[in-house]
């Protein structure tokens, strides 16, 4: 069974981790606890959507960041 999860769980993955695991530990340990959703075809064009928004995000930052430190390299005379 295919979850995605909600919460970091130690030995199994860290948040928005896509992750395949026994029906029952998802039923009777992840969902009630909050730690995961089922993973279905609907979610995944939103989760696949969110997560290209983020590495978009990401990317912007990385390039502010490079061109930050090019400014803050100059010599000045």
């Amino acid at each position: 069974m295919k979850i995605i999860l909600i919460k970091e769980v130690k030995e199994l993955g860290i948040k928005y981790d896509i992750v395949d695991v026994k029906p029952g530990y998802a039923k009777n340990f992840l969902f009630p606890k909050k730690l995961a959703i089922l993973f279905t075809d609907s979610l995944k064009k939103k989760y696949f959507n969110i997560l290209n928004k983020n590495i978009n995000n990401e990317k912007q930052i990385i390039n502010k960041f490079n061109k930050f430190n090019k400014f803050k390299n100059l010599k000045t005379i």
